[in-house]
């Protein structure tokens, strides 16, 4: 009995290995978004949720995606410019050489995602809310991030400019070691 016990459980270990290796496996193969490398204007997008795709090199002008769910999903070297992202989800996401211009993003949720090499100009991050994420090489330019919150969220070569800083209380940008520093 004790025999059938330790093999039962040797073989629910090695089905529980399987299963989390086969969910590793599907995470790491991202599928190329239809919408790479176009110029998506006055797109609404509110359908199903964005889920391990790839979008690269895309221009969303004047478009919505409000109220969405991006589930591991990697934006790369793409612009958000007057697009509404208000109200999106999420999670574990890479966002790279992006630039968010005159944009929507309040109450816009992210859990542990990566921002490199981002530009926030004149875009609305307020009430925002970043859980256990990280920020490379990224600013924010004459953007309001009143009653955003960066909870574990480290960052790294970032800052804000005189204007954005405004918006917050100074005792966080101190917290956050977001220097203030004028753009070029």
């Amino acid at each position: 009995m004790i025999y059938l016990t330790m093999r039962n459980r040797f073989f629910s270990g090695c089905l529980f290995i399987a299963l989390l290796s086969s969910k590793m496996a599907l995470a790491a193969s991202l599928s190329a978004s239809p919408w790479s490398g176009q110029k998506m204007i006055k797109l609404e997008y509110n359908e199903k949720p964005l889920a391990y795709s790839q979008v690269i090199n895309t221009t969303f002008l004047d478009s919505s995606l409000a109220q969405n769910t991006w589930m591991q999903i990697a934006l790369t070297n793409s612009r958000f410019l007057n697009t509404r992202l208000s109200g999106t989800q999420a999670s574990k996401s890479e966002l790279s050489d992006l630039v968010f211009e005159n944009s929507d993003l309040s109450g816009f949720k992210c859990t542990l995602c990566t921002f490199i090499n981002t530009t926030f100009k004149n875009s609305n991050l307020d009430g925002a809310h970043f859980l256990a994420g990280s920020f490379k090489n990224t600013h924010f330019v004459d953007s309001n991030l009143s009653r955003v919150d960066f909870v574990s969220t480290r960052f790294e070569n970032c800052s804000v400019d005189s204007k954005t800083a405004k918006t917050v209380h100074p005792a966080m940008l101190i917290k956050w070691k977001l220097p203030v520093k004028e753009q070029p």
